[in-house]
């Protein structure tokens, strides 16, 4: 069972045609079907240059790839709007907005987004936005993205802190209400990157309940990038669960979005991960909560408590 956090497919759709059966895609439906049950994240991405009505055109048609697909394949993969009822459910798409850009700094679009089935938001990209910085200028929220974070939660999107500056970030825990979660980041103990999390800051999404997804890309994952390899994600993995991540660590691959290590590269290989991490002294049950269990769990948490 594979639950992944992070991944850009809908981008390289986008740009180099197929669809999730025959492309040249990092991510293809035929291995996603090998596994158990296979939940993904499919981002829209939105870059740094594209403001305003741009941004929401950019997103409009990302958002129309996603549907095409889920309609091209609609027998063999569900977009997933309820957790409740996702038990059931092999192979699961859940839609994500890398980038609150596509706001275009309206408080309004945030419903709109959730009625498209939007489950988790990342506030910026690497660069500046309307609700604030990312990890290129270590500033904090503005206005507007401090005002984005009761709406967000209201109607059940998830923010996410990866790309966030660390003032930024900082801005979030005094805001927000709810559990949040870093979709996409390392640990910056082993990785010395803006993009990777302080112990503080892990311990701050475990402390709220939110998830980590451990990211594949090779700059995140070793100070030499170009040495990086399958067991930088276990100095990684192990370094989180030593914070008390054990039910917090999940995996974002950042699949078609960034330059991941030659061994875990496309969802055929992820199929070998879990027997990677038993190898090499994880229990079967810590496992399992990594790959699959703590993203599913967290994702059902946030269902039932806001039914109640």
């Amino acid at each position: 069972m594979i639950f992944d956090l992070h991944c850009d497919t809908l981008l390289e759709l986008s740009e180099k045609g197929g669809d999730l059966e025959n492309s040249a895609c990092a991510v293809n439906l035929k291995d996603m079907e090998k596994a158990d049950r296979f939940f993904r994240l499919f981002a829209v991405f939105t870059p740094d240059e594209l403001k305003g009505e741009d941004a929401k055109n950019h997103f409009n048609r990302l958002y129309s790839v996603f549907k095409n697909q889920m309609r091209l394949f609609e027998n063999r993969i569900e977009q997933i709007y309820d957790f409740e009822n996702a038990d059931k459910v092999c192979c699961g798409a859940v839609l994500s907005v890398e980038n609150a850009s596509v706001l275009a700094g309206s408080l309004d679009e945030i419903n709109r987004l959730s009625n498209l089935g939007v489950k988790v938001m990342s506030f910026t990209w690497n660069g500046e936005n309307e609700l604030g910085f990312g990890q290129l200028k270590n500033k904090g929220l503005k206005a507007f993205g401090k005002e984005c974070i009761p709406v967000a939660e209201q109607n059940g999107i998830v923010l996410d802190v990866s790309h966030l500056s660390d003032k930024s970030f900082e801005d979030v825990c005094c805001f927000a209400k709810k559990p949040f979660i870093a979709s996409h980041s390392n640990a910056r103990r082993i990785c010395n990157h803006k993009r990777n999390l302080e112990d503080e800051q892990i311990k701050e999404i475990i402390k709220r309940g939110g998830i980590i997804g451990l990211n594949f890309y090779r700059d995140f994952l070793n100070n030499n990038g170009a040495k990086a390899d399958k067991y930088d994600i276990l100095r990684h993995a192990e370094h989180i669960l030593s914070l008390g991540g054990e039910n917090s660590l999940a995996i974002g691959t950042d699949f078609d979005g960034a330059e991941v290590i030659d061994e875990y590269n496309c969802d055929n290989s992820l199929l070998d991960l879990s027997a990677f991490f038993i190898q090499n002294g994880f229990s079967k049950q810590i496992t399992n909560k990594i790959l699959f269990n703590n993203a599913y769990n967290f994702f059902k948490r946030k269902c039932k408590n806001e039914l109640q």
